[in-house]
């Protein structure tokens, strides 16, 4: 009997010992996913309302009038000069709540070589700025109810102006 509750016991703290460690890679796992947009009182609108919980975009289907094509003709046709960075990718990832209202702009920039750059304040400004004029959102629906959710939008830079978005 001694022997058979000792193997139980090796085989609890081995099954105990396991889950552990599978928890910590899960955890270190999870903590490089990109999640979610924390407000930054900085740069972020204090009034603008979300509901909660923030879907991905290709969970709800939030997408802009006329989608990519609409964007385009809105944005490549104005006078896009950026100092900071001639040539590379601007992704800009933020927010779009309920409404079709949008807040919590994120940037990064990476050269045509894939290397992370920075960005002046002053052209990042002015990307923002842009985006925010685009007032045609249409946000997501889950379970015929609209929802708040990321999206995100792509730039390609050449010469120092915005040449393409996808």
């Amino acid at each position: 009997m001694k022997k058979l509750n000792k193997i139980i016991n090796i085989i609890m703290l081995s099954s105990f010992i396991v889950s552990v460690i599978l928890s910590i890679l899960l955890y270190i796992g999870l903590s490089n996913e990109i999640g979610d947009i924390i407000y930054d009182a900085s740069i972020d609108n204090k009034n603008f309302v979300t509901q909660g919980h923030v879907y991905q975009y290709y969970q709800s289907g939030t997408k802009y009038s006329n989608e990519r094509a609409g964007i385009r003709d809105e944005l490549l046709n104005k006078n896009n000069v950026l100092k900071s960075i001639q040539d590379g990718y601007i992704t800009v990832r933020f927010v779009v709540n309920s409404q079709g209202e949008t807040d919590r702009y994120r940037l990064k920039v990476i050269s045509i070589n894939y290397e992370e750059k920075k960005i002046s304040q002053q052209d990042k400004k002015e990307i923002i700025k842009q985006l925010k004029s685009l007032k045609n959102w249409i946000p997501g629906v889950i379970k015929n109810k609209t929802v708040d959710s990321y999206s995100q939008i792509n730039f390609k830079i050449h010469d120092g102006k915005i040449v393409d978005i996808f």
